[in-house]
């Protein structure tokens, strides 16, 4: 299997970090990264059952922690597809690198099939392969091609 493609932008500010922000789209294998570069991960599916928007402030409120303890060393998982999406979850977490996976939509397709079950954050197949493809046509590179 070909490695996928990423975009991995530095942050000078967070330097000594050991946070990483990975983004990408459903089946893009974020939190196989995150969990390959750090001992634990911060993903929306980890955290205790709610409503989506209890689980949504959880989530916010956690990474916003986590962007102000300078011991952490976690990989902060978010889908984030547009530049704006992207500098939210960087102004929370802070981390020192964020990693932008490229997985192709049809490479996320196999691997939710594959899987066949519902996704971390309680959405099922389809909504999952829907994500996938919102994920794609809202995707923006932003200045993260330039660096």
């Amino acid at each position: 299997m070909e490695e996928t493609p990423r975009i991995t932008i530095e942050h000078p500010d967070n330097a000594g970090r050991a946070v990483t922000l990975i983004c990408g789209p459903p089946g893009a294998g974020k939190t196989t990264l995150g969990l390959q570069l750090h001992p634990s991960t911060l993903d929306i599916g980890e955290l205790p059952p709610g409503t989506p928007r209890e689980r949504m402030k959880t989530y916010g409120r956690t990474a916003w922690r986590i962007g102000r303890d300078w011991t952490a060393d976690i990989a902060v998982i978010r889908g984030a597809p547009t530049e704006y999406e992207r500098a939210h979850q960087q102004g929370l977490c802070r981390p020192a690198r964020t990693i932008i996976m490229l997985t192709p939509a049809e490479v996320c397709h196999l691997r939710i099939a594959e899987r066949n079950r519902a996704g971390v954050d309680g959405r099922d197949i389809a909504d999952q392969h829907a994500a996938v493809d919102a994920w794609w046509s809202s995707w923006s590179a932003g200045n993260a091609l330039d660096l």
